[in-house]
């Protein structure tokens, strides 16, 4: 069994907020600083799955469709690679379980001892 290191830091978290915020928070100065800074004490690879659904099989209607999933994984991909350096961003948009279950299991399967894996979801969700 591969041992994961799920993390985020701070200056990541609000990364990720300042690009998906809406404009009203860029008019109040939260933005982005020291982008691609590495962090010194991981030397592992940087691998990321990046999910977003916004349509789903649903022959009952009990799940409406998103307007903003796909694109908010999208952005967050995009954030990883471009401001974080991340090697390994896999983007999986409108997966079934099945998708997203082998793809978790992919990502884990490729993940050595001192890489860093980050899970992403956009979607509907719910509490069992």
């Amino acid at each position: 069994m591969t041992l994961l290191r799920f993390q985020m830091t701070v200056g990541m978290i609000l990364a990720l907020l300042a690009t998906l915020a809406t404009e009203g928070f860029a008019q109040r100065g939260i933005g982005v600083k020291g982008r691609g800074q590495a962090t010194p004490y991981i030397n592992g690879t940087y691998r990321a799955l990046v999910i977003g659904n916004d349509k789903y099989n649903d022959p009952e209607g009990l799940w409406k469709p998103l307007k903003t999933a796909v694109n908010d994984a999208r952005a967050v991909a995009d954030v990883l690679k471009n401001q974080y350096g991340f090697g390994d961003v896999r983007l999986l948009l409108n997966a079934t379980r099945r998708q997203m279950g082998r793809a978790i299991n992919r990502i884990t399967e490729d993940s050595r001892e001192n890489d860093s894996a980050l899970i992403y979801y956009a979607g509907h969700g719910y509490l069992r």
